[in-house]
């Protein structure tokens, strides 16, 4: 007995050992890049989150309540690792803590534990962006100013608010028919088109869209309806001129952050229709309305504008409009909108809820 034991003993000294795994230390270089997913929300179809690392201690988000608005809310902070495997963001005194599993990461509760619930496998980002088909460089070239495509039944659609649309689906060629009226519904742009012997109505909703098939994000959610053909899809505005579409409230003067304080009705704001090339909005004490120009991409100068002629005390309105008048370009960082006279920036702005 001693011997088989000793002979056991033996055996189990020669015969290789399973190495253990020893994990490599999480680094920030692993962490850096985008992370998207759609999350839970309890007021809307879904949270589409796009988080990036950009250095080793900046991060920046943005969120787009899907359903609700195409505008996103930007969130900017610092971060750093703990525990190996969590990241910690900060910003505005807050912290939200994320576990790093492989090319995932998960959003944890305040204790640092896993969401737990029937939706808590939705809780996740995965890194890199799902990417889209095209860069609509031959669709620019052409004057196309918006496109989408729809699954179930397939069709896309591309429009030229100053020419036509043109439709394409599996069982019918290329179409196109000129506009026959466009019209306003809430947010909404409602297109109606002949094509053939059938009414064609094209809805552009600005409320966030996801691709059901390849997951890319869109800001527009698209209705076509017709007695042949129905269908949903997801669309966006490919002319950059149309993403001044909305409402803007003024962030900046100059170099001079905008006060209330120095206007009598609140701040000013901005509403443009791209489509038919006007402006409306607040002086911050009366009104306005008028036109603007864009000669190609990125320009921007308004006509000249009408307003109420109600008396504003201090010096916020006359600054304002003259401004105005100096502006002959913009461009868009983010949430904001910013008008300039060449690369200088006179007026700056942040979207608005319609």
């Amino acid at each position: 007995m001693k011997k088989y034991v000793l002979f056991l003993t033996i055996l189990a000294a020669c015969s290789p050992q399973k190495e253990k795994k020893v994990l490599e230390p999480l680094t920030t270089s692993k962490v850096m890049g985008v992370y998207t997913g759609v999350t839970p929300c309890a007021d809307c179809e879904g949270i589409y989150t796009r988080l990036e690392f950009i250095d080793s201690v900046t991060y920046i988000k943005s969120s787009n309540y899907l359903g609700k608005s195409n505008q996103p809310f930007f969130d900017m902070g610092e971060w750093h690792i703990q525990n190996d495997s969590v990241l910690a963001l900060s910003a505005h005194g807050k912290t939200q803590l994320y576990l790093h599993e492989g090319s995932n990461i998960v959003l944890l509760n305040q204790e640092g534990k896993r969401i737990q619930g029937p939706l808590a496998s939705f809780y996740k980002l995965a890194k890199g962006e799902p990417e889209k088909n095209k860069h609509f460089t031959s669709q620019k070239a052409a004057g196309v100013d918006f496109v989408a495509h729809g699954n179930e039944p397939s069709w896309s659609i591309e429009i030229d608010f100053e020419q036509n649309l043109v439709l394409r689906t599996l069982d019918l060629d290329s179409l196109a028919a000129p506009i026959h009226t466009v019209s306003s519904e809430g947010s909404a742009t409602i297109l109606s088109v002949r094509i053939k012997e059938d009414t064609l109505k094209v809805r552009l909703s600005p409320t966030g869209c996801l691709n059901d098939m390849s997951g890319a994000y869109s800001d527009y959610a698209v209705e076509i309806s017709g007695e042949e053909l129905n269908g949903r899809g997801c669309g966006e505005f490919i002319n950059s001129l149309y993403k001044l579409t909305g409402r803007w409230t003024l962030a900046s003067l100059g170099e001079d952050a905008a006060k209330e304080t120095d206007f009598t009705n609140g701040l000013p704001e901005l509403q443009f229709n791209v489509i038919e090339k006007k402006v409306s909005g607040s002086t911050g004490c009366n009104r306005l309305s008028g036109g603007f120009k864009s000669a190609e991409e990125g320009s921007l100068s308004f006509l000249p504008l009408a307003t109420t002629r109600m008396f504003c005390e201090g010096k916020g309105e006359s600054k304002f409009l003259n401004a105005l008048q100096q502006v002959d370009h913009y461009k868009m960082e983010g949430d904001k909108l910013l008008l300039t006279k060449g690369e200088v920036v006179v007026l700056s702005f942040t979207a608005s809820s319609l």
